[in-house]
């Protein structure tokens, strides 16, 4: 699989990010469940789990744009 290069976003970014987002907001839910006394397995809090999948595709497609084809962050920006 191909790595996209310095500054810019590939199909294959946009797709892991949205994993990424569904796999921080299940595992911060389930944490949350786990934690909470009584553990109602119905009751969930869709604005904590919106904000952890937004801040986790952000964190990753942000990550994902200044890293170059090698996966050095902030590296080479020959695209050679």
């Amino acid at each position: 699989m191909s790595k996209s290069a310095l500054y810019r976003i590939g199909t294959s970014d946009v797709a892991k990010s949205l994993l990424v987002a569904v796999l921080a907001a299940v595992f911060t839910q389930v944490a949350g469940m786990l934690n909470a006394p009584g553990f109602q397995l119905a009751q969930l809090d869709w604005g904590l789990i919106f904000k952890v999948a937004t801040a986790s595709a952000v964190g990753y497609i942000s990550k994902q744009f200044f890293t170059d084809s090698s996966g050095v962050i902030l590296g080479s920006a020959d695209n050679s």
